[in-house]
């Protein structure tokens, strides 16, 4: 059976990173396979002229889609398009959904997803993320909000972070904190050094997501559509849990991640992308608490 593979790829102003990001799946995947391949770029409401230049790129490639949004809908929305499309008009098997600023580096990629899929009747799979920034290893990803109470101590951080931002006082507490009272500086993602290692049910970085067959049956939408921006990942943890679903990790599949591309060209000042992801944060906590509440 030759299966089809979807790539969908959430563009926003920078045409550079989805550039790299389209030749890299060219270049790895479709010029090192036999399976189809589709790649479905979903703009969200760019005004700069960059989803513009690609279609002119690849005006003649016939692998690749495009989806221009009318509004900027953020990444569960906007994401669920493109997911929707690669399942309902192209009829694919498989469901990548990547972030632009990523690069594929496996020529495994479309055979590793396969084999995980039949041999471990995986649901979703993610890679070996590593960051071009600090090539620190974001795979697999701790699951931390856990009950109430987690969502409940994360909500009072956030508002309290929120409003330190506001008042212009962030970066005096974070020194106080940290250089005058010596506390240490909590692990980013203390199961990183675990990197090497496959894992099984795992919660996963959302950069990358490779949905498989079984996936794909029992979901219409990849992601809940309430969200804009942050804390997918739990929420698609949660949603795969309640379904009996297996999140996979396998550090077998490899991509670089930029990180924040978008977001930086979004939001010029450093007081500003704080504010906004926080803010995102706390509308996110909210749709995180109602898996609370169905459990």
């Amino acid at each position: 059976m030759n299966n089809k593979f979807g790539f969908v790829i959430l563009h926003y102003l920078s045409d550079e990173d989805t550039q790299e990001c389209v030749e890299s799946i060219l270049q790895k995947i479709v010029g090192s396979s036999t399976t189809s391949v589709e790649i479905v770029i979903v703009d969200n409401f760019s005004d700069n002229g960059s989803v513009e230049r690609l279609e002119t790129l690849y005006e003649d490639n016939s692998c690749m889609h495009f989806i221009k949004n009318k509004e900027n809908l953020g990444f569960a929305k906007a994401n669920n398009i493109g997911y929707k499309y690669c399942q309902d008009n192209l009829k694919c098997d498989y469901i990548v959904v990547l972030n632009n600023d990523t690069i594929i580096d496996s020529k495994n990629f479309i055979s590793q997803s396969i084999r995980d899929y039949e041999t471990l009747d995986a649901g979703v799979i993610g890679p070996d993320i590593q960051s071009t920034k600090d090539d620190g290893h974001q795979n697999p990803v701790p699951h931390v909000i856990r009950s109430r109470e987690d969502v409940n101590r994360e909500r009072r951080f956030l508002r309290l972070n929120l409003q330190l931002c506001r008042w212009g006082l962030y970066d005096f507490v974070r020194v106080v904190k940290y250089k005058v009272l010596r506390r240490s500086r909590p692990i980013d993602n203390p199961l990183s050094s675990t990197w090497a290692e496959p894992r099984m049910h795992t919660q996963l970085h959302g950069a990358c997501y490779i949905f498989t067959p079984l996936f794909l049956r029992e979901f219409s939408l990849a992601f809940d559509d309430r969200t804009f921006m942050y804390l997918e990942e739990e929420i698609l943890y949660d949603r795969c849990e309640e379904a009996g679903i297996k999140m996979i990790y396998d550090p077998a599949i490899k991509i670089y991640h930029k990180e924040e591309s978008s977001t930086d060209l979004l939001n010029k000042s450093t007081k500003a992308k704080r504010i906004f992801r926080l803010t995102n944060l706390l509308d996110s906590l909210d749709v995180v608490e109602t898996y609370m509440d169905e459990k």
